[in-house]
């Protein structure tokens, strides 16, 4: 199960990670929407393994989201390290 009500993630509140990604708002909710450059240098400031709780956050759920097309945006980014074979589900 992921902890959310930890609240943390590398040292920031979840909902201050989740508002800094404001760049990233259109391509989250859409793959057709093309990922701003301003978005992924947003990316590679945040801790990748916590990439799924901010993705599963009420914050994100708030701001519109879409958990299925989030996962989407670190390849869009081309990002090489991007963690890849795992999933972003609800538990």
């Amino acid at each position: 199960m992921i902890d959310v009500a930890a609240n943390r993630v590398r040292g920031n509140n979840i909902e201050a990670v989740v508002y800094s990604l404001a760049p990233c708002a259109a391509a989250v909710q859409s793959t057709n929407v093309p990922v701003p450059h301003n978005c992924c240098n947003q990316l590679t400031k945040i801790d990748k393994s916590r990439l799924c709780a901010i993705i599963l956050s009420k914050e994100a759920e708030i701001l519109g989201l879409k958990p299925e097309v989030a996962v989407t945006v670190p390849k869009r980014c081309n990002f090489a390290n991007r963690l890849a074979g795992t999933t972003t589900k609800h538990e």
